[in-house]
């Protein structure tokens, strides 16, 4: 279904007004502030991702209220599967920003060790964004990343062999 110009212009136009975005000449553009948040993927306030966390919870929105008319549980890979990719994207900017700067510095002894060559397990590794952050910060280190849900091990292992 294509929009006509009119109703576009108007949404453009209405969120100009609102501050989210911005008139440029005949056109419109995010500012910076907005551009970290919503246009970024490796900014560390990258919130876009977030969206496929909320529609994975509307696509199993059955399984959920299941879930509270029963025992409450709802094992992680009964979502659906932009659930883990949507957790995944949203954690990695932060990861990029901080695990191996400041994070990891902030625990007493733990980069002499990773520098000397420590053993770490990641245990609920997920898709190996965090295990990979720091493989890469600390190469004479070995990193084991441990999941319990098989599709997002596979992501994790191919990203690893890419790297």
């Amino acid at each position: 279904m294509r929009l006509p110009y009119s109703v576009v212009r108007e949404w453009l136009d209405a969120n100009a007004a609102a501050g989210y975005l911005e008139r440029a000449g005949d056109g419109y553009r995010l500012p910076p502030e907005q551009a970290m948040a919503l246009a970024t993927d490796d900014s560390p306030v990258f919130v876009a991702p977030g969206t496929n966390v909320m529609a994975a919870c509307f696509m199993g929105i059955e399984k959920i209220l299941d879930a509270f008319r029963g025992d409450g549980g709802l094992p992680w890979g009964e979502h659906h599967h932009r659930m883990s990719h949507g957790v995944e994207k949203s954690f990695r900017p932060g990861y990029q920003a901080n695990l191996a700067t400041s994070w990891l510095p902030a625990l007493e002894g733990v980069v002499a060790k990773l520098n000397a060559g420590g053993k770490v397990a990641d245990v609920g590794c997920g898709h190996g964004a965090s295990t990979i952050v720091m493989a890469r910060a600390y190469p004479m280190s070995r990193f084991f990343g441990f999941d319990f849900h098989p599709p997002s091990i596979a992501v994790a292992e191919k990203r690893a062999a890419a790297r």
